[in-house]
């Protein structure tokens, strides 16, 4: 989204302005020999997200509720491990009724956009709803390190992620942001993005039809059960993977392109799908586990289920080196992504989200925690593979 430098240079300003005081009064913080954190201002990550939300608004962006009236109405701080500032998320509202969000991250020492919805709710609010104790603003920092990886900081100094019990160690964490800032610089050369020069987005969309179609969520299907070879039943969890896929099958039957029959059910699709991607071992391993799909099984147990049901796609396959250029191609050529987002060095950490669209450097997903699209920053996502359907 195009910044203007008179807007730009004054936004530098206020951040220099508001690093200078705030130097003194971090310098109790420890030093990291890992790497430099990016502080971000509320003052000037507001007025940033207020010009970008502006620039959202005359670009005309399909299904934008937004207008002139909407503004920011509360504020949740992001910080590094070091307890550093690096980001806002506004949630929004216009003509007094709430109306999605907008992720300020400095990265690189680069005020961004990472990711916005018209409707939607934040990553961390669909992270923490997936366990059992719930982030509560008031009580805890939230720690953020890319992608979907929103963490509280326990009392013995290490990370949890909020959609699991699982800890982390302060090395582990910086490691890992270190990694995620790196690959988000590689990422940014590779679209060639910058503030002056970064296209409308009104210009560069790909052209799916959603109107018809509507998401599902994981919430859809926690309280169903899955039956390994021995009988034994699990209840369905850490199945991020077949509900990405599902929505997949859904989207392409909605447009009439998948003949796949209007008379199965979603949950039927889903648990399908759960057998055929082997997600928690459930068809292989009489153990009872909660170790995700591996990505191994993903298009395996995409083919497998369209081959049963009588729907094979006519495009089918995985990739593993991702550009963003090749990702648009697909979108362009009609396929829907199945994107699996590296969060931490843990398998269960690790989630599958969909692609239907893209406008400029942001793809459109479907996080699985709503039936909202979410505009995501590309150079700010860590993909490990991906999976292109298309009929």
């Amino acid at each position: 989204m195009k910044i203007k430098k008179g807007v730009a240079l004054l936004l530098c300003v206020l951040l220099v302005t508001a690093l200078a005081g705030f130097a003194s009064a971090s310098a109790s913080q420890p030093a990291s020999n890992i790497t430099d954190s990016s502080f971000a201002t509320e003052s000037a990550a507001t007025s940033f997200a207020r010009e970008e939300i502006r620039h959202i608004v005359e670009d005309s962006l399909p299904n934008c509720i937004w207008n002139e009236t909407t503004d920011i109405f509360s504020s949740m701080a992001l910080y590094d491990y070091n307890d550093v500032c690096i980001g806002y998320v506004f949630k929004l509202s216009t003509d007094g009724e709430t109306t999605g969000y907008i992720q300020v991250n400095n990265i690189n020492n680069e005020l961004v956009t990472y990711c916005y919805s018209f409707s939607g709710k934040p990553a961390y609010e669909g992270l923490a709803a997936d366990k059992v104790a719930s982030f509560i603003p008031s009580d805890y920092k939230l720690y953020f390190f890319g992608n979907f990886a929103y963490c509280t900081k326990l009392a013995n100094g290490k990370f949890s992620p909020l959609d699991s019990v699982k800890e982390f160690t302060v090395q582990d964490v910086a490691a890992f942001y270190h990694d995620f800032l790196n690959e988000a610089n590689q990422r940014k050369e590779e679209c060639g993005v910058t503030n002056e020069n970064t296209e409308s987005i009104q210009n560069t969309t790909s052209t799916h039809s959603v109107q018809s179609f509507s998401l599902v969520t994981t919430s859809d299907f926690s309280n169903l059960y899955a039956t390994r070879p021995n009988g034994t039943r699990q209840r369905v969890t850490q199945h991020c993977s077949p509900t990405a896929a599902t929505n997949i099958m859904l989207y392409f039957r909605s447009t009439g392109d998948s003949p796949l029959s209007s008379s199965v059910g979603n949950s039927t699709i889903f648990m399908e799908l759960y057998y055929a991607m082997d997600t928690n071992s459930i068809s292989s391993s009489n153990e009872i586990t909660a170790t995700g799909t591996q990505w191994s099984n993903i298009k395996p147990g995409i083919s497998s289920f369209c081959s049963g049901r009588n729907c094979t796609p006519s495009s089918l396959g995985k990739v593993t080196s991702i550009t963003y250029s090749g990702m648009k191609n697909h979108l362009n050529d009609g396929e829907l992504l199945q994107i699996e987002l590296i969060n931490f060095p843990s398998v269960n950490s690790n989630h599958s989200v969909v692609a239907f669209d893209y406008s400029g450097n942001y793809l459109s997903l479907s996080t699985g925690w709503d039936t909202d699209y979410h505009s995501y920053l590309y150079s700010g996502l860590s993909i490990g593979q991906y999976v292109y359907v298309g009929y």
